[in-house]
């Protein structure tokens, strides 16, 4: 008898017996792949079609679709909160951008990077400054929120609460 993923990660994790360990890729971002990896895991598996999609903007995260996630028999599938690591809200429109490899993905409606004269994209969110540089993987920061204060004063001038909403107080 087959147990269902749900199951098996309980059981797992109560420390039972069940049919398999557990697998996870993409549950969350500290176990997902890069999106141009992801790529060409699809590649390998023979999956044709579908849709790359971020699910984290900060480290380019893709989001496990389910053709993969049962040709692998992956048993995680994401719970991503409001807002990703840049500041990226993760539950309003989607659109497609294009990597700077060229491989075309979908990102949040929010995630907007401009793009600069060196080929690098510059992103810039409640008073933070990251970058991906041209060629690069992911985005670095590259100014910190609070990196130049030195009064109170300075931290409320500096401090931008747009973006979060009652919704993501509340999640936080």
């Amino acid at each position: 008898m087959k147990i269902k993923s749900k199951k098996r990660i309980l059981k797992a994790i109560n420390h039972k017996e069940s049919d398999k360990i557990p697998v996870d890729l993409g549950g969350s971002v500290q176990s997902t792949i890069h999106v141009y990896a992801y790529n060409d895991l699809k590649k390998a598996l023979g999956i044709k079609g579908g849709v790359i999609e971020i699910m984290d903007s900060f480290i380019l995260a893709a989001k496990v679709e389910d053709s993969v996630r049962e040709m692998l028999q992956i048993d995680t599938v994401p719970i991503l909160p409001p807002i990703d690591a840049l500041g990226i809200k993760n539950y309003v429109g989607k659109k497609e951008w294009v990597m700077p490899n060229g491989l075309k993905v979908v990102v949040s409606e929010d995630f907007n990077p401009l793009k600069q004269k060196d080929g690098s994209y510059i992103i810039e969110k409640g008073g933070y400054k990251f970058k991906l540089p041209n060629g690069g993987y992911y985005f670095d920061p590259i100014k910190y929120l609070l990196q130049d204060v030195n009064t109170i004063e300075d931290i409320e001038r500096s401090f931008d609460f747009k973006g979060y909403g009652e919704r993501e107080i509340e999640y936080f």
